[in-house]
């Protein structure tokens, strides 16, 4: 019988944070737990207030072993990435959107607009 393994991954995102965790036995992935809380500390792509971010973020650890029955060490952690750009993939190659002059000003342009309006 082949040893159970668990994958804990933590999302940070502007408005939430969510911890799911991973139970693989013999390569097959089920999730046991996913739970989320209000985020902190984070904006678009920055954690502004790391101690505040990290509050709900062990809430949902120890809720996490708790119901899981486990010890939780290691979390892959997903920050948020507020400018990413998009990628065409065809039979020609990879096209990288926003690579040349005019498509960077552009998008410094919406970014700008953006901060105005919130």
């Amino acid at each position: 019988m082949q040893e159970e393994r668990y994958v804990v991954t933590a999302d940070f995102g502007t408005s939430k944070i969510a911890l799911s965790v991973v139970a693989v036995t013999s390569g097959i992935p089920n999730l046991i737990f996913y739970k989320k809380a209000e985020s902190e500390g984070v904006t678009r792509d920055n954690v502004f207030n790391p101690q505040k971010a990290a509050l709900p973020l062990k809430g949902l650890i120890a809720e996490a072993e708790e119901k899981c029955g486990i010890k939780i060490t290691k979390v892959i952690v997903n920050l948020p990435r507020w400018n990413v750009k998009a990628e065409k993939i065809s039979h020609k190659g990879i096209h990288y959107p926003g690579r040349d002059r005019e498509s960077q000003e552009y998008g410094r342009k919406r970014d700008r607009e953006q901060d105005q309006r919130q």
